[in-house]
């Protein structure tokens, strides 16, 4: 019976997870009504989730996520929306209902988290894809709103979540790659005199991941010499697709 349950639990987390996915791929486009249609399909995959539990056994992070997905029917603006679904993608994605991994080995992995994440100095690595994408804005080569607008997102994104938490960390990364496989670069690629900047964004999230990587592997270090632990590390390749949910540290960037 409990295999049953937890079966039962784990196929809901799968849709829900597969409906926030399209909510990333469609919220910076213009199609106001496929917006919203996601969004509440989000809603009531989260809901259906929640249903199985007594309210005070689901997550936090479900709870939010369905106050986050309520509101913008009460006026609360997509890209609000957008900055809580990154803060709460990683719980999403981790989440295991078998037992909490982290909770069982009983360490603070934020705090190791924050020395490694000064110590790789990835503020800057985010600063620098923020640069390299403001610079097509100032290149005066983008006609489209669209673009520049979606431009304008994910700086914005970028900015508010350069120094975060991890998982807000990871959500953005993973934003910043859904966006760039699903429109942007393929938008941009149609501007010839966009290539050597179009080189640079692509070079500076190169960087970025190299960056995310290094600071992973140095953590599951410090985890396996000072705890004798894996932690299971999500991890996505540049195309923004989930490499790894256990154990597995290593960002392949060309896969």
């Amino acid at each position: 019976m409990d295999e049953l349950f937890f079966r039962s639990i784990e196929e809901k987390h799968r849709i829900l997870v597969a409906h926030i996915d399209k909510i990333f791929k469609v919220i910076v486009g213009n199609d106001e009504e496929q917006k919203s249609q996601h969004i509440a399909a989000g809603w009531n995959a989260a809901n259906n989730l929640a249903n199985i539990f007594a309210t005070q056994d689901q997550p936090i992070w479900l709870r939010q996520l369905l106050d986050v997905l309520s509101r913008p029917r009460n006026g609360f603006s997509l890209n609000q929306l957008l900055l809580q679904l990154i803060s709460l993608n990683e719980h999403l994605r981790s989440h295991n209902w078998r037992g909490s991994e982290d909770s069982r080995l009983g360490f603070d992995f934020e705090a190791i988290y924050e020395k490694h994440k000064a110590q790789s100095q990835l503020p800057s690595l985010f600063d620098q894809v923020a640069s390299s994408l403001q610079a097509l804005i100032e290149s005066g080569e983008i006609d489209s709103r669209k673009v520049a607008k979606t431009i304008e997102s994910l700086i914005s994104t970028i900015q508010k979540n350069r120094n975060s938490s991890y998982f807000s960390v990871q959500g953005t990364r993973h934003f910043l790659a859904n966006v760039l496989k699903n429109f942007l670069l393929e938008e941009l690629k149609k501007i010839p005199a966009l290539g050597s900047l179009i080189t640079a964004v692509e070079k500076s999230v190169a960087e970025l991941d190299s960056g995310i990587q290094e600071m992973q592997l140095n953590i599951a270090e410090e985890l396996k010499r000072t705890h004798s632990a894996d932690f299971p590390f999500l991890t996505y390749d540049r195309t923004g697709s989930l490499l790894s949910s256990s154990g597995n540290t290593t960002l392949d960037a060309d896969a």
